[in-house]
């Protein structure tokens, strides 16, 4: 499935724990976040993603999915940094423990 992603959408309801997040930079892709919760923590903005206020319109996430889609190295970039940013915070033993948790 990520081998295919170029963004990650993340709405509220994963804001809490922030794990699609986590794993959309695990595999080197950047995210779109509603900027509330762990979301905070995960994206850094114009580095490792964008953050939306709570509450944005459609409309808006659109525009901005439709603007962050169209800049191909962008998104490389930005996918990349989320990637290394991930490795450097978290061991791999941790952040599988830490998602594995979320589910169990």
């Amino acid at each position: 499935m990520w081998a295919d992603a170029a963004l990650l959408v993340a709405g509220a309801d994963g804001a809490r724990h922030g794990g699609m997040v986590l794993e959309a930079a695990s595999h080197g892709v950047p995210a779109l976040a509603v900027a509330q919760d762990a979301h905070l923590d995960h994206v850094v903005p114009g580095t490792t993603g964008q953050l939306v206020a709570s509450g944005s319109s459609a409309r808006l996430v659109g525009q901005l999915t439709a603007r962050m889609t169209q800049d191909s190295f962008g998104l490389r970039s930005m996918g990349t940094s989320a990637l290394v940013r991930l490795r450097n915070l978290y061991d791999s033993g941790m952040a599988g423990r830490r998602l594995l948790s979320l589910y169990v």
